[in-house]
């Protein structure tokens, strides 16, 4: 699996990056001098490999099946290997005790790590590409109880490829152009705005949905639809079937939309065609590995990012 190369039609088929100009060299992974981009990462502890042992192999088994090996001929250096000592048989884990980093272990290795169900809890997440300064497991992916069966390989397969340097595709400063987005509509929005404007009068609409940090405050899910108004490294074509694109449930209140789950515009995003009629995104997220692959896109930039 990990040599396929899904149909794709080779390096040069597209070479394109998404990334912001002021963003994109922060966020790649730095080159070693044999030209190798090494990410090393761990499990936590035994309660993280056991848990999620499967599915991290399947998340980057999909990635693999769509970038293939690192090489010329797939056009990208790019390795994502789980860290050995070269001295032992068994592959460490990332604490040698609660916060305590084993010391073998580069500090720049991503930390894999589990949570069982919580209500403070996501899904899942990660940091976002490299990270020069900080402590050991500044870099990490987590996923948690809240993640179904169903939906756990295809959530480590997106929380990878932020690890990897990629944002979120629906957040990119031109997405107004190709999806309507109804802040409104997504989750524990009036709660938000609510508990804002009780704690400052002149609290807005606007101000929650398009200020990241005031949404983080209020611990409003708008913040992961919140555009990035910085223009792209290399212009683009948009990609509606990246692994970085939410679909038109994710977000949603069923008290909004229960009325008529058929209607797309009661849902936080959805497009409009060339007729007026409003259609659903692509629905992500519900099917088990291997039934769902990265993008061609997604290919395409992590070549531009890495490449051999």
């Amino acid at each position: 699996m990990l040599g396929m190369s899904c149909g794709y039609s080779g390096p040069s088929a597209i070479d394109i990056s998404r990334f912001p100009v002021e963003d994109a060299q922060g966020l790649r992974w730095p080159r070693r001098p044999d030209r190798k981009v090494l990410i090393h990462w761990c499990f936590k502890d035994a309660v993280a490999e056991n848990n999620i042992g499967k599915t991290i192999e399947n998340a980057w088994a999909t990635w693999a099946r769509g970038i293939g090996s690192a090489g010329a001929a797939n056009g990208h250096n790019l390795h994502f290997e789980r860290w050995k000592s070269p001295k032992e048989l068994s592959y460490p884990y990332c604490y040698m005790l609660p916060n305590v980093w084993d010391p073998q272990i580069p500090e720049a290795a991503v930390q894999v790590y589990w949570m069982e169900n919580s209500p403070t809890v996501g899904a899942a997440s990660a940091s976002t590409g490299y990270i020069a300064n900080g402590p050991p497991g500044r870099h990490n992916l987590m996923i948690s109880g809240q993640a179904t069966d169903r939906e756990k390989d295809f959530a480590a397969t997106h929380e990878m490829g932020h690890v990897f340097g990629l944002r979120h595709e629906h957040e990119r400063s031109d997405r107004d152009q190709y999806i309507i987005y109804n802040c409104r509509n997504v989750y524990g929005f009036a709660e938000a705005l609510g508990a804002c404007m009780a704690d400052d009068n002149t609290c807005t609409e606007d101000m929650l949905c398009n200020d990241r940090a005031l949404a983080l405050k209020y611990n409003f899910g708008g913040s992961e639809f919140i555009s990035y108004n910085i223009a792209p490294e290399i212009p683009s074509a948009y990609d509606y079937d990246s692994i970085m694109h939410y679909d038109s449930t994710r977000g949603s209140n069923d008290a909004i939309y229960g009325a008529d789950p058929t209607n797309p515009s009661l849902y936080p995003m959805y497009t409009v065609d060339a007729t007026g009629a409003t259609k659903f995104l692509k629905l992500r997220g519900h099917h088990m590995f291997p039934l769902f692959m990265v993008s061609a896109g997604d290919v395409s930039m992590i070549r531009a990012m890495y490449p051999f």
